[in-house]
């Protein structure tokens, strides 16, 4: 009863969220010269819009927010567990009923495997629906592939005309095939809708909801993540993970959702895995989904929690997976509340000593750490080239003094830090702690800022959804280079602390092993795909992203923490 009066009264709040949503996506469609449907709003404006209402789980503060966390991983220091180790552990959490996102969390910190195989697939945009439709893509294996298991996590599951044809494979791959186990995760807009009274629904939500309620009848297991449910354990701890696992030996993990902007506004990857590493992700998605808790909705019956037999597990999801590539990987995830091994990862990888060179794939950027990452690693790298083409137009020009902007002007005929947004108004992108990044690099001349922008049969993109980074790392004296990939679905955007997300660091071989070592043939899946996608993006597929007539401004006490910020161990 409580529940249901609970429920009632969030529905006043609702209705300014819902509002306020679709004002965001007003604003966010009207910088890129684009018409709103009034109805319509995105998952994204939701999270933000409620957010502003409700006190998020954790408040973050720079410095003093990291801070909190650094001596908290000191007093709670995780070690990693050993792949098999891993395994073992997961298969008796999944028979504990009692679940929770701290024992997940202490869990995410596996050893990294070697010998996987690799396969970028960039959706939507000038790609079209790779994705979907390629040989080894997602509709081959739910469709050809897949003989015994489907697990899959989605933020976003729509009833577009992308869901509804999703659902419909899969029901019929079900109907097909009884025995078959298909397990979907979903989160964000189905878990707003179990929110509202039935009766204030309106068509396309309505539509979604029996969507789901038709894949269950089918004999497919869904599970909601009620993030927006406030008498939730979940609440305000969205599941960002966008996971899908076939048959426990290839899984696609990254960034598209189920929604019909991934088929062709929003340009965004998945990456296809095969070998060792899949056994880590389907332990992942399994204890994802068993810490899902039974809460009351007024849409469905009251569900008990994921059910888990060990023989099926056994049988289904712990193979052994042979070696089938050179790729190793290595988990890097955020668990609402606990860890944030996600934005660690991805700012050691920008901000170590060797960086040579870094392309970053981003639709938001308002995570401060992140921000003032790349301002360190960019001032960093400015005043070692610096040095370096100060000597080097010395010895040229045989003058003892060469001034600072000539230095600057050599220094930006080869950029070395490239950051690709999507089109947007300045004022969507330079906002709160992303003023840092607009502040201190808008005259780094290593550094280029370019917008996402493509045209393919009168047809424009503007939308780059992708969360991916590349580092190249080099040391001279080691003779040593190495090119590593960081991907999935976290982004550097400051919500995140309230999100799960799945990453992973991916680079060849063994980590000392030098990529470039001349008499070496062994293909690089990575090198490949800074070359194939990431510069072709940046060639492309952009254009310069102009700072416009925002003035980023600081006040004192914001530069003084800047400059702190930029010189602390953690």
């Amino acid at each position: 009863m409580k529940n249901r009066i609970n429920n009632s009264d969030l529905e006043v709040e609702l209705s300014d969220v819902l509002s306020k949503a679709r004002q965001y996506k007003f604003d966010s469609l009207k910088g890129i010269q684009k018409e709103s449907n009034p109805n319509h709003y995105y998952d994204d404006d939701i999270s933000r819009t409620i957010s502003e209402i409700f006190s998020d789980e954790i408040s973050v503060y720079p410095i003093l927010g990291d801070l909190i966390r650094f001596l908290g991983g000191l007093l709670k220091k995780r070690t990693p567990i050993k792949p098999q180790e891993f395994i073992k552990i997961a298969i008796n959490k999944l028979f504990d009923e009692n679940l929770s996102r701290e024992e997940i969390s202490e869990l995410t910190k596996i050893c990294e495997v070697r010998s996987n195989l690799l396969l970028p697939f960039m959706n939507g945009g000038p790609a079209g629906e790779n994705w979907n439709n390629s040989k080894n893509g997602f509709y081959d294996w739910i469709t050809n592939k897949s003989q015994e298991s489907i697990l899959g996590i989605e933020l976003g599951f729509k009833a577009d005309d992308y869901g509804l044809e999703v659902s419909k494979k899969l029901i019929d791959k079900k109907k097909a095939n009884p025995d078959m186990i298909i397990r979907i995760l979903v989160d964000g807009f189905v878990s707003l809708l179990m929110q509202k009274p039935p009766s204030s629904l309106e068509q396309f939500e309505q539509n979604t909801l029996t969507m789901i309620e038709g894949m269950e009848k089918s004999g497919i297991e869904v599970i909601v993540n009620n993030s927006f449910n406030p008498v939730s354990t979940n609440f305000l701890a969205a599941n960002h993970v966008k996971l899908w696992i076939f048959d426990g030996t290839a899984a696609f993990f990254g960034g598209i959702g189920i929604e019909s902007q991934f088929r062709s506004l929003m340009y965004d990857e998945m990456d296809l895995v095969q070998g060792p590493f899949v056994r880590i992700l389907t332990m992942m998605a399994l204890l994802l989904m068993k810490n899902q808790k039974a809460d009351y909705d007024a849409h469905f019956d009251k569900k008990p929690n994921p059910s888990f037999i060990k023989d099926e597990i056994m049988k289904y999801f712990v193979k052994e997976i042979p070696e089938q590539g050179n790729i190793t990987l290595r988990l890097s995830m955020n668990v609402p509340g606990y860890v944030q091994d996600a934005q660690k990862d991805y700012v050691e990888l920008l901000t170590r000593e060797d960086v040579q060179e870094i392309f970053i794939l981003v639709p938001y950027f308002s995570d401060h750490k992140v921000a003032r990452g790349l301002v360190k690693v960019a001032n960093r790298l400015y005043n070692k080239l610096a040095r370096e083409k100060e000597n080097e137009l010395k010895s040229r020009s045989k003058d003892s003094t060469i001034s600072r902007k000539d230095i600057d002007n050599e220094l930006s005929k080869d950029k070395k830090i490239h950051v690709i947004f999507p089109t947007k108004q300045e004022n969507v992108i330079i906002a709160d702690v992303s003023k840092y990044y607009a502040y201190y690099l808008r005259n780094n001349p290593i550094v280029e800022t370019r917008q996402f922008f493509a045209k393919s049969q009168n047809m424009e993109y503007q939308m780059l959804h992708a969360k991916q980074m590349v580092v190249i790392l080099k040391d001279d004296e080691k003779n040593w280079t190495k090119y590593v990939k960081f991907g999935g679905s976290y982004n550097p955007a400051g919500r995140a602390q309230n999100m799960w997300e799945l990453n992973a660091i991916q680079f060849r071989g063994k980590w000392d092993e030098s990529d470039d070592v001349l008499g070496t043939h062994e293909s690089n899946p990575i090198k490949d795909y800074l070359n194939d996608v990431m510069k072709t993006v940046l060639n492309k597929y952009t254009e310069p992203f102009y700072w416009g007539t925002v003035n980023a401004k600081l006040s004192i006490p914001e530069i003084i923490a800047m400059n702190i910020a930029r010189r602390l161990w953690f």
